[in-house]
């Protein structure tokens, strides 16, 4: 198997002890085991005082000793405090033990052969994108409520505001232009280890732009189809398997029917009667591979398999919009480059292709110099194409031109005025 397969592939994930204490520390399990043990070592700290005392009082002055040692922490009573904490601690733990997701998640246990065959209808499975909305509005409402001041009842009116639903619709994506695929990693090496926690979360992706835009547009076009129906509206979005059964979460072991020692629910609750139910957790989650599989399809899979060609997807060509008419004329009528005056007096209704021809072939422009009255006449586009293309190569002669027939004008009309 080479590398580019193993990145592919998905496998279980062993962790270290440091790595498992962070992931869960069971810490609230921890804190109760160390006040129970403090509690624990205070009693027995007093009983092998009082024990030491009784002795002493023996060989000593009685009277003098009680009297000195009357006033200590294990005297009179004081020694009953940490064993009512020690009762009440020790409940508190039990009951925290049978809540504990260490246990729980042994409910969730099956064989290796299970996980494959739910991961592979997951991976067959359709998937369904669905959109539920709910139209509501609030109702004004009043009740009469029994208030107490100074020990005197009365009633009063209360206004409140009750949520009435009028209307409730849904819908699915209907992706049977763009088509579906799973693009889910390939699960392996279950068999490696001997527990496995596994999370199992679906989602899902678009393969272009086109596909993405032809759900926003279901999706707004049922939101909106609904949201002016009442005063407000909810929306909700999901994702389910047709005819596929969803666990989130599941526990795999070689052999279910023998289960190891650590997570055996004797060797639990054994553990957890002698307050070692800390060190069993961490033992369980270090000794257990974690994976979290997801479940991801693609829409769009039927456009990236024709993307060449016309009509299925990809890119909008030139040639698929042939038979559309106002695209046509905002593509003929797109005259991006304003035309000069010379060409726009050339395009006037006593202008003609000749005129212009022959202007091009003298590449003289004359601006200032030819005023010629123009009626206003459309711009042709085969004019301004050849009038645009000529304009490069006339640049360096029209301004020479341009300069002498102003000088020559300027001339003629200073002659006039003498």
């Amino acid at each position: 198997m080479g590398t580019r397969e193993l990145d592919l592939t998905q496998t279980p994930v062993r962790q270290s002890l440091c790595g498992s204490l962070r992931r869960d520390g069971h810490w609230k399990c921890l804190c109760l085991t160390l006040l129970i043990s403090g509690c624990l070592t205070a009693i027995s700290w007093c009983h092998f005082t009082l024990a030491a005392n009784k002795s002493t009082v023996k060989y000593r002055h009685s009277i003098a000793l009680s009297d000195s040692g009357r006033h200590g922490p294990c005297k009179e009573g004081y020694i009953y405090i940490p064993v009512a904490f020690v009762v009440m601690l020790y409940l508190v733990y039990l009951v925290e033990c049978w809540h504990s997701h260490a246990r729980l998640e042994l409910r969730y246990k099956c064989d290796v052969g299970t996980v494959y065959n739910s991961i592979s209808a997951l991976q067959e499975a359709l998937p369904v994108i669905w959109w539920k909305a709910t139209c509501y509005h609030y109702v004004r409402r009043t009740r009469q409520v029994m208030r107490y001041r100074n020990g005197d009842a009365f009633t009063s009116t209360q206004v409140y505001y009750e949520r009435v639903d009028s209307s409730t619709a849904g819908a699915a994506f209907n992706f049977t232009r763009c088509g579906v695929k799973d693009i889910s990693r390939p699960l392996v090496e279950l068999e490696k280890h001997a527990a496995i926690k596994i999370k199992v979360s679906k989602g899902f992706s678009f393969a272009n732009l086109d596909t993405e835009m032809e759900f926003e547009e279901q999706r707004a076009q049922f939101f909106q189809e609904y949201e002016t129906r009442d005063d407000y509206m909810e929306g909700r979005e999901g994702m389910d398997m047709v005819n596929t059964e969803f666990k989130e979460y599941m526990i795999a072991f070689k052999d279910p029917n023998n289960l190891p020692w650590y997570v055996s629910h004797a060797m639990y609750w054994a553990a957890s009667v002698l307050l070692l139910s800390w060190p069993l957790r961490v033992i369980i989650e270090y000794k257990t591979a974690h994976l979290h599989y997801h479940i991801h399809k693609l829409f769009g899979s039927n456009y990236l398999e024709g993307e060449g060609q016309v009509g299925v997807g990809g890119a909008l060509s030139r040639v698929s919009t042939m038979n559309s008419n106002e695209l046509e004329m905002s593509i003929r009528n797109n005259n991006v480059i304003v035309p000069s005056y010379s060409e726009a007096v050339l395009c006037g209704g006593d202008a003609t292709d000749e005129d212009s021809s022959m202007l091009l072939q003298r590449q003289r422009v004359g601006y200032g110099a030819i005023k010629k009255t123009s009626t206003g006449g459309k711009l042709s586009r085969s004019l301004t194409t050849a009038t645009l293309a000529g304009r490069s190569s006339l640049a360096g002669s029209s301004a020479g031109d341009g300069t002498s027939s102003r000088r020559a004008s300027r001339n003629n009309e200073s002659r006039q005025t003498l």
